[in-house]
């Protein structure tokens, strides 16, 4: 279908450009085509341009030898327009892709000179040859004719053609119902001002459309202010062809005056552009901004989430979830700065080797995570326990003196061994040893009395508590 809709839009423009634009027997003095196809073809992938180049072929020829200059120079001419619009295509193509929108001043140049001179200089000069050595017409005013036509509808038209074609082509970039009514609202208005100004003729009045043109190029997007010009060449146009406007001062035939009016307008599009492309770019790097605080920002948030994950990992044990011997010890040293009176216990399962040797260390693990789950149950929020190595626990008493101490350990120990373990074939129970000692201000010399201690509970026979002297 590509093809077809290729050929059947450039028909269309081929016959409107012929049937409106075309003056003394000549060529068209007002080539609109050409930037149809070139946006057409931008959108396309390039494996599909041999098949849409030639739809054009085919419909410009067609049109141009019902409504043209005849048969015998419409394939040749038809060749030398479709190569412009290709020409105007790989040109935007390039530019688009290396300047677009962070260098301006270099896709501005590229587009006055490639877009806007080279291209329709060439096609001019050999369409030019071909008209005057087929038909007859004069070289030196087609050139002219033909130079100033297609250098301003690929200025006027290959913009807005382009973002047409772009929003039909991807459904993303199609503009919503407010900003359709936004673009309507500003094209009626540059239309009316136009009109307005093209309805008498003082010259001075012609920059109020270049003046709302520049402001719109400032307070809107791309597409509205790039769009206006081609509002000031369809009123302005219509204006000088029923003879109204500062163009009538200029004594000439109606085509030429039509081309200047045109040269306005493509003049206005080449003012308006530099705008276009500024602000663009700084909406883009507003944007790429906007992104890259947004990355950083999820950065940091990733950076704070693995911190705490691996300040949590630092102080934890693993298998049981509880504290950690370094986590312990700064319990401790917090403890002591504040001068609280404190009490600590280390507690140690007895036979825990017994336990891994004859059920295995799934057993054992799921022992200590038993003791762990009803050690938390047995001691107060405020509390600190700590798997420190091993079987052994350590237990931060805050606030309590050694007879508390002694009695919470006690109860510990009684709901340590009431508590059941399973194992293949019924379940076991353990007991614990227990050395308490009280914290005073050094944590190394509380934490070894304590040691201590529970050593001496296990040499007096295992499943019962000391008090260091």
């Amino acid at each position: 279908m590509s093809p077809i809709v290729t050929a059947l839009l450039y028909f269309l423009a081929t016959v409107a450009s012929l049937q409106f634009f075309r003056f003394d027997n000549g060529v068209a003095q007002i080539w609109l085509p050409g930037a149809l196809l070139a946006a057409r073809l931008l959108v396309l992938p390039r494996s599909e341009w041999p098949s849409n180049a030639v739809a054009g072929v085919i419909a410009n020829a067609i049109a141009a030898g019902l409504f043209g200059l005849g048969w015998p120079v419409a394939l040749p001419l038809s060749c030398v327009n479709v190569a412009e619009a290709i020409a105007a295509a790989l040109v935007a193509r390039r530019l688009i892709d290396a300047h677009w929108p962070s260098h301006p001043l270099e896709l501005m140049s590229g587009c006055y000179l490639g877009i806007g001179l080279a291209v329709p200089v060439c096609s001019a000069f050999v369409g030019a040859i071909l008209v005057h050595a087929i038909v007859g017409v004069p070289f030196e005013s087609n050139f002219l004719h033909y130079l100033v036509g297609h250098s301003v509808g690929l200025i006027l038209l290959l913009p807005t053609a382009l973002a047409v074609a772009g929003a039909v082509a991807n459904p993303a970039l199609r503009p919503t119902r407010s900003r359709l009514l936004l673009y309507a609202l500003f094209f009626s208005a540059m239309m009316a001002l136009t009109f307005a100004v093209f309805g008498q003729r003082v010259p001075g009045f012609m920059l109020l459309p270049l003046v709302f043109a520049m402001l719109a190029g400032m307070w809107t997007d791309s597409m509205v202010a790039l769009a206006l010009p081609l509002a000031i060449a369809i009123a302005g146009g219509l204006q000088t062809w029923l003879g109204h406007g500062p163009i009538q001062l200029f004594r000439a035939d109606l085509g030429d005056q039509l081309q200047a009016q045109q040269l306005y307008s493509a003049f206005i599009l080449l003012c308006t552009l530099p705008v276009v492309a500024e602000q663009e770019r700084r909406r883009h790097e507003i944007g790429r901004l906007a992104n890259r605080e947004q990355h950083y920002r999820r950065l940091v948030v990733e950076a704070d989430d693995t911190i705490r994950h691996l300040t949590r990992a630092a102080f934890t044990d693993p298998l049981t979830g509880l504290a950690n011997r370094r986590a312990f010890f700064d319990q401790m040293r917090a403890s002591i700065s504040r001068g609280d009176a404190d009490c600590i216990a280390i507690l140690d399962i007895d036979h825990f080797k017994q336990v891994n040797d004859r059920y295995g260390h799934t057993v054992g693990d799921d022992a200590l995570c038993v003791f762990a789950r009803t050690a938390l149950q047995a001691v107060r929020a405020s509390d600190c326990i700590a798997r420190i190595g091993g079987e052994e626990f350590a237990l931060l008493l805050r606030d309590t003196s050694i007879d508390l101490a002694e009695k919470i350990c006690e109860r510990l120990g009684q709901r340590i061994a009431e508590t059941g373990i399973p194992v293949p074939g019924g379940e076991i129970r353990v007991t614990i040893s227990t050395g308490i000692a009280t914290l005073g201000d050094d944590p190394d010399a509380a934490f070894l009395a304590a040691d201590r201690a529970l050593y001496r509970a296990k040499n007096a026979g295992r499943s019962r508590l000391v008090v260091a002297a």
